[in-house]
């Protein structure tokens, strides 16, 4: 198992849902985002999203095994 350092970019609200992942960073934000050190954390899942400016989408990268109770108590 290898470890990572990453920068969670929507970290001051604990992660959010991945619904809001567009809202997350704005659009002249999205060249500056490191692949696989910037991340989005949807905190329902506990999954994590890295931007590919290649493809021009977020993509699936890992998942931390751990999610924020309160976001699921809020379904």
């Amino acid at each position: 198992m290898e470890s990572k350092y990453i920068s969670v970019i929507n970290g001051k609200e604990k992660g959010g849902s991945v619904a809001k992942i567009k809202q997350a960073v704005g659009v002249e934000m999205l060249e500056k985002l490191i692949s696989g050190f910037h991340v989005f954390l949807d905190n329902l899942s506990g999954d994590l999203y890295a931007y590919d400016a290649e493809k021009q989408s977020w993509q699936p990268m890992g998942n931390l095994g751990l999610h924020y109770s309160r976001a699921e108590a809020s379904i």
